[in-house]
């Protein structure tokens, strides 16, 4: 056991190693943009639609990159406010929650 006035002490961080951080932002991001190109197809062709709070969710668990990426790509849902700016206020909550994890 360290004595209390170790910097081993304090240094010890139960993180996740960065790049399964990023291979998570990645995945989620592709499935967001994958989905987001899909219920834009859907929406053209009158089929069933994916539901926002989908969205949503997929952006609340890392995935927010992949779905801004897909409404400026397929220029889907820019008019929606939880799009147009609740995705990027939404990811950059996010960079810096995880900058400052890393980054001590």
């Amino acid at each position: 056991m360290p004595a209390l006035n170790s910097p081993y002490l304090y240094s010890y961080r139960p993180l996740p190693a960065p790049w399964l951080v990023g291979g998570w932002v990645l995945v989620w991001s592709l499935i967001g943009f994958l989905l987001m190109g899909l219920d834009k197809w859907q929406a053209r062709r009158g089929g069933r639609r994916v539901p926002e709070r989908t969205f949503l969710g997929i952006a609340l668990v890392g995935g927010s990159p992949g779905l801004a990426l897909g409404t400026v790509t397929f220029r889907h849902k820019t008019r929606h406010f939880w799009f147009a700016w609740g995705l990027p206020i939404l990811m950059l909550v996010q960079v810096l929650i995880i900058g400052r994890a890393f980054l001590r």
